[in-house]
C-alpha cells in the first residue's frame, strides 16, 4: 500500500513491455527472417514460420498444455527437419 512502491511498479510496466517487444523482434529477426537473401521467397524461413503456426494452433487446441511441452515439440521437429 506504499504509494512510492506503487509508483515505481507503474513506471516499470512500460519498460518491461518494451524489453519483451525488443526480445520478440530479436527472435523474429534471427529465426524467421533471412536478411542475407536477395529474393523475396528466400527472405522468410518458411519452415520456421510453418512450425510457429502449427505450435500456435496446438496451443489453441490444447490450452492447458505446458509451454515446456511446446518447446520440446519445437526442438524435436527442428532436429528432425534440420532447421
Amino acid at each position: 500500500d506504499n504509494k512510492y512502491v506503487q509508483s515505481a511498479f507503474y513506471g516499470l510496466r512500460p519498460a518491461s513491455v518494451g524489453l519483451i517487444l525488443a526480445a520478440l523482434f530479436g527472435v523474429v529477426k534471427i529465426a524467421l527472417i533471412n536478411l542475407e537473401s536477395t529474393t523475396i521467397g528466400g527472405f522468410f524461413n518458411i519452415k520456421a514460420i510453418i512450425l510457429a503456426i502449427c505450435l500456435f494452433v496446438i496451443q489453441k487446441i490444447f490450452p492447458k498444455l505446458h509451454p515446456i511441452a511446446l518447446i520440446g515439440i519445437a526442438a524435436v521437429v527442428g532436429i528432425i527437419f534440420k532447421f
